[in-house]
């Protein structure tokens, strides 16, 4: 949005009004944004909106005069948005929704800087793993496994989980009850089905009531299992082993989500040949959930549409008008 201009004692603007509906987990922040907002901009510029049902987003979709609405969240409310607002009009539509991520390691990859890179990209120390863009899913070559393996474990189990009002905490407890017993759920499913608990598996012992899971790694994963198809969006990372790179690159691609993925090699012809292959909208070389300044974010496949984070999303708010003027004489 451009600079406020004062002009003949008035201010104007350039650009879009905006709503703002925050999940109904995590409200303050937003509406701390909103009280700092208003100080500086006039009423009615932004917006907050809050509620716990569905029925101000179904409001927001619905509604005939708003024709931009950029969503984060769940693919199945993505699908929601979409379908109302098609209902409504035609609209511009953005959805940034779940993700499945694949970090693949192949056979000459450094093993501290890939386990390194693993924990990292897990985001256990800056979301608890609730982030879609989270690579759940380490998939290593079998020649170094075992020792991405361990190497993996010792560093998740260096984290200090707790309250966050302790200097020491690195990890807290997770967003809802609700989304605690989705968690831990996952975690039951991956034992049933055949997965192993190298680390973490419940709840920490040293904190025996509130939200808590301890982050968590299972070994022994196969592609087909629930806990590697599905997101969990919680502390909870799968390892799974593969030998060729095709193989790596099915199991990869296995999946119906395409957010992001990273490729750790040695190999940059190799790696640039993974880059054509994995069906992700956000790559990275020897590196993992690591944004930068201008670099359109986005996904592919049930991961969602448009891309955030740019110049491409600044300008998917506005709207282009062509104007033609012919010249004199003719």
């Amino acid at each position: 949005m451009p600079p406020v201009v004062q002009q003949d004692a008035e201010v104007r603007l350039a650009g879009n009004a905006v709503i703002l509906k925050p999940p109904p987990q995590a409200p303050l922040s937003a509406i701390r944004l909103g009280e700092l907002i208003s100080e500086v901009l006039p009423p009615g510029v932004v917006n907050i909106v809050n509620g716990a049902s569905p029925a101000p987003g179904v409001a927001i979709a619905a509604h005939p005069e708003i024709e931009r609405i950029a969503f984060i969240g769940s693919e199945r409310t993505g699908r929601d948005i979409q379908r109302v607002a098609a209902g409504a009009g035609v609209k511009h539509v953005s959805l940034e929704l779940g993700g499945k991520n694949a970090m693949v390691v192949l056979g000459d990859a450094g093993i501290e800087a890939a386990a390194q890179g693993a924990v990292f990209g897990m985001n256990f120390t800056a979301t608890q793993g609730e982030s879609c863009g989270s690579n759940s899913r380490l998939l290593v070559h079998r020649s170094i496994a075992d020792r991405v393996l361990a190497r993996v474990v010792e560093l998740v189990e260096q984290i200090e989980v707790g309250v966050p009002v302790s200097e020491s905490t690195e990890m807290g407890a997770l967003v809802s009850r609700e989304h605690f017993e989705r968690v831990s759920r996952y975690i039951e499913i991956g034992r049933e089905e055949g997965a192993v608990v190298a680390t973490g598996g419940g709840r920490p012992a040293h904190l025996p009531e509130g939200l808590f899971v301890a982050p968590t790694v299972f070994s022994g994963v196969t592609p087909g299992m629930t806990i590697a198809q599905e997101e969990i969006f919680g502390p909870v990372l799968s390892v799974l082993t593969f030998d060729t790179d095709d193989e790596a690159v099915e199991i990869a691609n296995g999946v119906r989500y395409g957010l992001t993925a990273s490729v750790w090699t040695q190999d940059v012809d190799r790696a640039h040949r993974f880059v054509e292959d994995l069906r992700a909208g956000y790559v990275w070389i020897n590196d993992s959930s690591r944004h930068f300044p201008g670099l359109p974010f986005g996904g592919v496949k049930a991961s969602g549409i448009g891309k955030e984070e740019s110049l491409e999303e600044i300008l998917s708010f506005t709207q282009s008008k062509t104007v033609s003027i012919p010249r004199r004489g003719r």
